[in-house]
């Protein structure tokens, strides 16, 4: 870097250094030549008052001791504040020296006319010398303004050279400089370590940002003007970050919060447009430290927005695919028995969501939510059951919105239900999108079927009426089913499966008459319901963790028992647990604290009515709604469905030891 500076500023620099030079020479020598003359003027100062006290007093002792001072040197006193040191006069006038001895030698013996002629002689030489002494010096500081006038002027000329041809390049680079800005396409930049934007930017930065001047100010006071707050605040630690030097600058390139960020600008109409904007910052190192930040800006909304819509299609894609991994393990009349009931339910949902009018109140409407969320609940159970995971997903979501619904309005009106058929519509695409799904997979099946017919048909006795039959199995539609062929239990255990693990729980299923064969057709969809929402709530709210039945002498695995059977009364369903079964007293508490019932109101509850209050709508045990329990839902599903088939059910439980729950369904089911 230095060599760099010596080369291009030299002839500055070495004039600089002559001037210097030449400068501190000369105040040394003038220094030595201003001494030696003060010198000599004060010895010629000396012995002109010595010349002039010897006329005025004559020839005394202390003319004696005066003169013999001159001649070998030492202190001698002008007056009592004046005195003066003397070398030897034969160092200060070497050629006055015998004069010296022989005016000594007319004192001695008194001749004062000669001593006189002496002393003048002396002094003479010495008004002499003064006079060279001082000329020498004036000369000397004559010459020496001279050359320090022509060496300061060859400073001056050569600064001037440099400031000129500085100021040529100069003008040359910033012309370069605009030239390149105004035709590079990205947004360039500098900020200085206090986030300022320095005037060196490039034309395409204004165009980003719709603005006819060059942006200035602070960096961050700017961009707050697009992006959030908590955008600007993250900057601000990603810019220290980079400013700093014990982090290396790719090592922090991830975690730039302005990188394919989302910017809304204002337009000349004052109309909106939202575009993403990619940030990125480049170190500039001065002599090892950063000194700036040089900054680039390239509006990528058409690669964010492409690169969204690839993402968004492969996602679709993916989830295709999960769907179509799922329907390959679910028995065709199970997904027959399930299109039909959510096909019901949704247009059901949908034809209440259109009936309410402005005459609906707030309590009309809290109430059809409540029916809806217990009939999407339903969905949510029978698409758990069948492992229908992105069903399963979707109606839970639908439940949030009911729920948001509720809790955020105090007033509700029929506007506020609009999020809900988003909601349901998806579903509805969902469900279309799995029915074309299965379709297409059974066309696959009945191909697949005819070929491996017609090739094994050469070496068999294999008829077309054989072929025929065996395509007939194959069902024209999605929709159709057989109930009698429907296995409830396998489909029980996978939801054991999944719902306990979710649950970090342990749990075995044991079940008795729930194949298809020994339950009516108009029940198996309601004993499937009924026995999914029972088994999830056995898991989530009755079977204790591992540990807890551990510590309380039980064993790890919790077991749910579900028996179905024909009696003399109907159908009878029984679903057990040995579980934690009811705390009335924490039920009693819980509904205190939902405002259910009152504290006077719960102590005047009678023993046999407080299990009531687990078919009250929107009643739970849990603190938070999660995927499989929570929304107080699951039992005014099955009340709902116990109703309809004009049943009756049963609870039993006792607390630390098992629940109980029984329904029966009256004869003529067939």
């Amino acid at each position: 870097m230095w060599k760099q500076s010596f080369l291009k500023y030299r002839g500055l620099f070495i004039s600089t250094t002559a001037f210097v030079f030449f400068f501190i020479l000369y105040l040394l020598v003038n220094y030595t030549f201003q001494n030696k003359t003060i010198n000599d003027i004060r010895y010629s100062d000396v012995i002109q008052k010595t010349y002039s006290k010897m006329n005025d007093e004559g020839l005394t002792e202390a003319l004696l001791r005066d003169i013999n001072t001159i001649k070998v040197g030492g202190i001698i006193k002008l007056s009592s504040n004046d005195q003066v040191t003397l070398v030897p006069i034969a160092k200060q006038l070497p050629s006055a020296e015998l004069t010296a001895d022989e005016l000594l030698a007319a004192i001695d013996v008194n001749d004062e006319s000669l001593a006189a002629e002496r002393m003048s002689e002396i002094s003479l030489l010495a008004i002499a010398k003064k006079e060279r002494s001082t000329k020498l010096l004036n000369t000397l500081q004559v010459i020496a303004a001279i050359l320090t006038a022509l060496l300061y002027f060859m400073v001056i000329v050569q600064l001037v050279l440099q400031l000129s041809k500085g100021d040529v390049v100069e003008v040359q680079s910033r012309k370069e400089t605009e030239g390149i800005m105004s035709t590079i396409s990205e947004g360039i930049f500098l900020l200085n370590s206090r986030y300022d934007i320095g005037s060196e930017q490039s034309a395409s930065l204004r165009g980003m940002f719709k603005s006819e001047k060059e942006l200035e100010g602070h960096f961050l006071d700017f961009i707050s003007a697009y992006v959030t707050q908590k955008n600007v605040e993250l900057a601000q630690e990603y810019l220290e970050l980079l400013f700093g030097d014990r982090v290396k600058e790719k090592l922090v390139e991830e975690l730039n919060p302005l990188k394919e960020v989302e910017v809304n600008i204002v337009r000349r109409d004052g109309s909106f447009e939202s575009i993403y904007l990619d940030f990125k910052f480049k170190r500039v190192l001065v002599e090892g430290k950063v000194s700036h930040l040089l900054g680039s800006v390239n509006n990528v909304t058409k690669q964010v927005l492409l690169e969204r819509e690839l993402n968004e299609t492969k996602e679709a894609q993916v989830a295709q695919l999960d769907m179509l991994k799922s329907i390959l393990h679910i028995d065709r009349n199970k997904l027959g028995l399930f299109f039909n009931t959510t096909d019901s339910i949704l247009h059901e949902v949908n034809d209440s969501l259109e009936a309410q009018g402005k005459g609906f109140s707030d309590g009309d409407i809290r109430r059809l939510l409540t029916t809806i969320s217990s009939k999407i609940h339903q969905i949510k159970g029978d698409a758990a059951i069948l492992g229908l995971h992105r069903f399963e997903f979707a109606a839970h979501d639908l439940e949030d919105s009911i729920s948001a619904i509720k809790t955020e309005h105090k007033t509700i009106t029929g506007k506020d239900l609009f999020p809900l058929t988003t909601n349901l519509r998806m579903m509805f695409s969902d469900l279309e999108d799995l029915k074309e799904l299965v379709n297409k997979f059974s066309g696959i099946q009945t191909v697949s079927s005819d070929q491996h017919v017609i090739d094994t048909n050469h070496g068999s006795d294999l008829s077309t009426d054989d072929i025929e039959e065996e395509d007939a199995q194959v069902p024209n539609s999605p929709e159709s089913y057989h109930a009698d062929n429907i296995d409830i239990d396998s489909s029980l255990q996978q939801l054991v499966k999944t719902v306990s693990e979710r649950n970090n729980k342990n749990i075995k299923l044991i079940t008795s008459g729930l194949s298809g064969e020994t339950i009516p057709k108009p029940l198996v969809n309601t004993i499937q319901t009924i026995a999914t929402q029972c088994v999830r709530n056995s898991i989530v709210h009755g079977i204790e963790s591992p540990e807890s039945r551990l510590d309380a002498g039980k064993p790890e695995y919790g077991t749910i028992t579900i028996h179905f059977a024909e009696t003399s009364l109907g159908h009878i369903l029984k679903i057990r647990d040995d579980g934690a079964g009811i705390d009335e007293a924490a039920l009693l508490q819980k509904a205190i604290d939902k405002s259910i019932l009152t504290p006077e109101k719960a102590a005047d509850l009678a023993q046999g009515k407080i299990k009531a209050l687990l078919f009250h709508s929107g009643f739970s045990t849990q603190n938070e709604a999660g995927m499989d329990a929570g929304r107080g839902v699951g039992l005014d599903v099955i009340k709902r469905l116990v109703d309809e088939q004009q049943a009756k059910m049963n609870i039993s439980y006792k607390k630390g030891e098992h629940y109980q729950f029984g329904v029966l369904f009256p004869q003529a089911q067939t």
